[in-house]
């Protein structure tokens, strides 16, 4: 029950941030700015602060986690080029369904319903998980669906 709850409240804030836009109160300067927050601001922290619940005991499920996402992310991009193929997806667009198939968008999202799942110490557990994606998502994220590249960002870390 714990998972509905946290993911009505989600909805709840999504439902309420599409209608202030709607009523211009939400603009895309503020969008920016807040999104700038959360990102460079706010996770880091609720990370952070994560980092005073992880039982030091097991410190090799932190490299073992790490490792797994670097395995998923040299999988993902293989299966990805498979499905694009079975989907006989036109050349042009076969870039972003990769990235579509490779980068699911859970990590600002995924924080909330993992610490409701698994509690605090979770979030840097799964942060160690999402870290192996942030250069395969600038990296290959960007090379696949325009020219020009920009292979770092203030979110990697």
């Amino acid at each position: 029950m714990t998972i509905v709850t946290t993911m009505c409240k989600l909805l709840f804030a999504m439902l309420i941030g599409f209608y202030l836009f709607k009523k211009d109160i939400l603009t895309k300067e503020v969008n920016a700015k807040l999104s700038s927050l959360i990102v460079q601001i706010t996770c880091p922290c609720i990370i952070l602060n994560s980092l005073s619940t992880v039982s030091h005991e097991d410190t090799g499920m932190i490299l073992k986690l790490f490792l797994a996402g670097v395995v998923m992310y040299v999988i993902f991009p293989i299966l990805s080029w498979i499905i694009t193929k079975i989907m006989r997806v036109p050349a042009h667009l076969r870039g972003t369904y990769m990235c579509m198939l490779i980068f699911s968008n859970n990590s600002f999202m995924g924080y909330p319903v993992v610490q409701a799942l698994y509690g605090d110490s979770a979030i840097f557990l799964y942060y160690d998980l999402q870290h192996a994606i942030q250069y395969p998502v600038f990296l290959h994220g960007s090379a696949s669906t325009e020219k020009k590249t920009r292979p770092s960002s203030p979110g990697i870390m």
